[in-house]
């Protein structure tokens, strides 16, 4: 029986987005392509990023804007969706708009733009796939009827399947996402 009935994951970046020959530093996350979907968000314009964005390297380089940096950036442009915004030197393709209520995993810190995780290599120093590079947070919920006690046993199960089958000499080596891990992976289990 599986653990997570919903699984994403994140992870922030600073950029420079070029706008208008005027950079300026913002804030990036870089999502799964179910991270919209896991916290039930609709789109203020055009779409947010899915599972088919996400699929493949470089596959899609596309974006979707924060509500405060499209309206204050882009003058809350209503045909920004399908243009390029160069982010880090790239254009990436505007898919959509957030809304302005939209929070996401982190409830402290608002996000600029949002680009598929698929494009880490594009924002970063390594490829997503590299063993050695501990760079995504997991939000995970659970199966309804399953308790935390049930779910800790099963990750633990399947931490050691999984740290037997990798490098020993990665960067995360003897993490576990459960019980009293020498280091913890970022993993945040939800409640149904």
């Amino acid at each position: 029986k599986e653990v997570f009935s919903d699984t994403a994951g994140f992870s922030a970046n600073r950029v420079v987005l070029d706008q208008d020959g005027e950079p300026q530093k913002i804030d990036m996350l870089l999502v799964t392509g179910s991270y919209f979907s896991f916290f039930g968000g609709r789109p203020l314009l055009g779409r947010l990023l899915d599972e088919e964005d996400d699929r493949v390297e470089h596959a899609h380089a596309v974006c979707v804007l924060g509500y405060q940096l499209w309206r204050n950036q882009f003058n809350g442009d209503e045909h920004i969706v399908g243009r390029p915004v160069r982010v880090n030197g790239m254009n990436l393709q505007v898919v959509g708009v957030a809304p302005p209520d939209f929070v996401g995993a982190e409830l402290q810190r608002r996000f600029d733009v949002w680009t598929p995780t698929a494009m880490y290599a594009d924002f970063s120093h390594g490829s997503r796939e590299s063993p050695n590079s501990v760079w995504l947070h997991l939000l995970g919920r659970l199966h309804p009827g399953l308790s935390f006690a049930e779910a800790r046993a099963r990750l633990a199960v399947a931490s050691k399947g999984i740290e037997a089958a990798l490098p020993a000499d990665r960067a995360n080596a003897n993490t576990s996402t459960c019980g009293r891990p020498r280091r913890c992976t970022p993993i945040s289990v939800m409640a149904p």
